[in-house]
C-alpha cells in the first residue's frame, strides 16, 4: 500500500546533508551480501517497517508493489507487509527513508489526523485505500531478508 502525502521538504538542505556525510555511509548488505545497488547512510532494516519516503531530486522515483509501479513525491509505503522493489534506472534517485517499526493503521491515523494523508492522490493509486488493513502474507515469509 502507498498513500501519498501532502508534505514538502527542503530538498536543497538534505541533498546537500546526504552529499557533504556520503563518506560515513556504507552499502546495503543482506547478511554477508553485499548490494552495490543501494546506498545507506542511517543503517540496516532487518525487520518489517513502515516507511516514509521522501523524495530530494526533481524526478519523481517510482516504487514497485505487489507488480504495480507508483511514483511518488512523499509517500507513506507499507514496506513491511507488501513484495516491493525499485528498478534502476540511467538517472539518480535520491530518497530520504524514515523506517518506522509501528504498525501501519497507528502510523496512517496519526498521518490523517494532522492533514497529511493527500487523499485525493491516493485514491486514483488505491480506490479502497481507507478499507486498507496491514497484514503479512505466510507465503510472503519467503521474501523477508532478516
Amino acid at each position: 500500500m502507498i498513500c501519498h502525502l501532502n508534505y514538502t521538504i527542503d530538498k536543497e538542505y538534505y541533498k546537500n546533508y546526504f552529499f557533504d556525510n556520503y563518506d560515513k555511509g556504507d552499502w546495503h548488505r543482506r547478511g554477508d551480501k553485499v548490494l552495490k545497488i543501494w546506498w545507506k547512510m542511517f543503517g540496516i532494516d532487518e525487520d518489517r517497517i513502515v516507511a516514509i519516503n521522501l523524495n530530494l531530486l526533481d524526478e519523481a522515483p517510482e516504487i514497485i508493489l505487489e507488480n504495480k509501479t507508483y511514483g511518488y513525491e512523499n509517500a507513506l509505503i507499507d514496506v513491511g507487509t507488501k513484495i516491493h522493489s525499485v528498478i534502476a534506472k540511467d538517472k539518480p534517485r535520491l530518497v530520504l527513508k524514515y523506517a518506522i517499526r509501528n504498525k501501519w493503521e497507528d502510523i496512517y491515523n496519526v498521518l490523517d489526523r494532522k492533514g497529511l494523508i493527500d487523499h485525493t492522490k491516493t485514491y486514483l493509486d488505491n480506490p479502497n485505500y481507507e478499507l486498507y488493513e496491514s497484514k503479512f502474507i505466510p507465503f510472503d515469509k519467503q521474501f523477508i531478508y532478516d
